[in-house]
């Protein structure tokens, strides 16, 4: 909270020398939002408000009951949003579901979907990087309580049941980012004839080699249907398979059927049919078959994204331009409108 009064303050005496064709706030935190809108308001200079998530990610879940507490909470930080977003030109959001739900309850017509995206240069995968000594399946990322592992651990038994004992041996579970380690001792217990790993944090670089070298990328229901995931776009540009369970019918599960990047099923016998498939591929060629569409691929990458926001700012700056000189003018401060 200091350093928002501090760079108001600086923002003060520098606005009064300089200024900008738009200003980009990033949530969170929300201080960024409000002096987005503070510098809208003292200057003219368009604001454009880029939500990577929700003021509250609790009402995407579809299993949050609130308190009354917890209610009131949610009541004021919308009002402050809302508040904020009257100066808004433009909303970006993540997900089409997440834009829709942000531009109903903050009231903002203009909007633009701007997702995460994976870095190609970063990533760079190479289809000979698969082991071809194990068969690896790789979750990343934290595990949440309210996150449903029955119909894995289900379709892992259905899968695993159908191997010999050494095809067995061949398999490899890991996970990577599981700070839960009760959590992470608990789900081990499902596993305990498989060899697993699982780690609480591995560097950027270790966990991009892991992805690499694995078959099959594992993603759970994550219970909010309208947000993509930043890893899930670390496993698109992996160029890897891709096994969503349970699937939460929401934009992860569309990209990951329209984009032809794998499975996203609530029925944990599809699921081991899958599994069972991937792994007969690779075992006759050292890497299982994928068939994703490659132009869904490249869109995922932050380039392709970036691009979209980049158009999106030049159009509004050019639509602002064209308004007059007079837009944006603040009679108490004199300040001038931006160009």
């Amino acid at each position: 909270l200091y350093a928002h009064f501090a760079f108001k303050r600086f923002l003060r005496k520098h606005l009064s020398i300089a200024h900008y064709d738009a200003v980009i706030a990033t949530m969170a935190p929300p201080e960024h939002l409000r002096l987005g809108a503070w510098m809208n308001q003292h200057t003219g200079t368009p604001f454009i408000a880029d939500y990577r998530d929700t003021y509250d990610n609790r009402i995407m879940s579809t299993t949050f009951r609130p308190s009354w507490r917890e209610r009131l909470g949610i009541d004021l930080k919308r009002h402050y949003h809302r508040r904020w977003m009257r100066r808004c030109s433009l909303l970006v959001s993540v997900s089409r579901p997440l834009l829709r739900m942000l531009s109903q309850e903050l009231r903002v017509g203009n909007s633009v979907e701007v997702r995460n995206g994976y870095d190609p240069d970063l990533l760079e995968p190479q289809t000979d990087m698969i082991d071809r000594g194990y068969f690896r399946l790789i979750y990343s990322g934290q595990i949440y309580p309210h996150q449903i592992l029955s119909p894995f651990i289900e379709a892992m038994e259905f899968f695993l049941a159908r191997l010999t004992s050494e095809e067995r041996g061949q398999v490899r579970l890991s996970f990577y980012g599981i700070a839960d380690l009760t959590h992470a001792a608990n789900l081990n217990k499902h596993f305990s004839g498989l060899a697993t790993v699982m780690t609480a944090r591995i560097s950027q670089n270790e966990l991009h080699r892991a992805l690499s070298q694995s078959c099959i990328l594992l993603i759970f229901d994550y219970g909010q249907t309208g947000v993509y995931s930043g890893k899930l776009m670390e496993y698109v540009g992996m160029h890897r398979n891709i096994l969503m369970i349970p699937s939460d019918k929401g934009v992860i599960a569309e990209l990951v059927q329209n984009g032809r990047l794998g499975l996203a099923t609530g029925d944990p016998a599809a699921a081991a049919d899958f599994l069972f498939a991937r792994f007969r591929e690779w075992q006759a060629s050292g890497h299982p078959m994928f068939t994703g569409d490659a132009d869904v691929i490249a869109a995922a990458s932050m380039s392709m994204q970036t691009a979209l926001l980049a158009h999106a700012v030049r159009q509004l700056v050019a639509s602002s331009s064209q308004a007059g000189p007079g837009t944006g003018k603040n009679a108490s401060t004199g300040h001038r409108s931006p160009r």
